[in-house]
């Protein structure tokens, strides 16, 4: 598996892990299917990371861009692009029969599941029950 590293952490990891980010024009912008022409870069999909990717000019060194680039609001485009993939493989997974939607549902299907995902309008009891079942849960917002 191919590596790259984070310019925001500078950390090695699995090309699959980061996020990849090019030049388009003066614009930065998330290329997550990774056909995008250009040089790119690869950040971490936290925070910290992007953010530290936005200082000292990292991302316009890692680009090789002459000029300054426009990316005030790459935490946000790289928000959308992660969860526009989540919800595109929550459709494939729903297509294919490996998805369970609503309570009965899951509690059918509980000792099959490998994660659970949970709307950001679930109660606070449905929260709690899931961070009791020992199975991985991830909180929708």
């Amino acid at each position: 598996m191919p590596s790259r590293t984070c310019i925001g952490c500078r950390t090695e990891r699995e090309k699959e892990e980061l996020v990849r980010l090019v030049r388009y024009g003066d614009r930065v912008v998330v290329d997550y299917k990774g056909k995008l022409p250009g040089r790119g870069a690869y950040v971490c999909p936290r925070l910290p990371c992007i953010e530290g990717a936005m200082k000292k000019r990292r991302l316009e060194r890692a680009l090789k861009s002459e000029g300054a680039l426009q990316y005030q609001d790459l935490p946000e485009e790289i928000r959308e692009a992660i969860r526009g993939r989540v919800l595109g493989l929550l459709g494939i997974a729903a297509k294919a029969g490996k998805l369970a939607s609503g309570w009965n549902e899951v509690r059918a299907k509980w000792r099959q599941l490998k994660l659970i995902l949970i709307g950001e309008d679930a109660s606070e009891n449905v929260r709690q029950r899931f961070a009791k079942s020992g199975k991985a849960f991830v909180a929708l917002t």
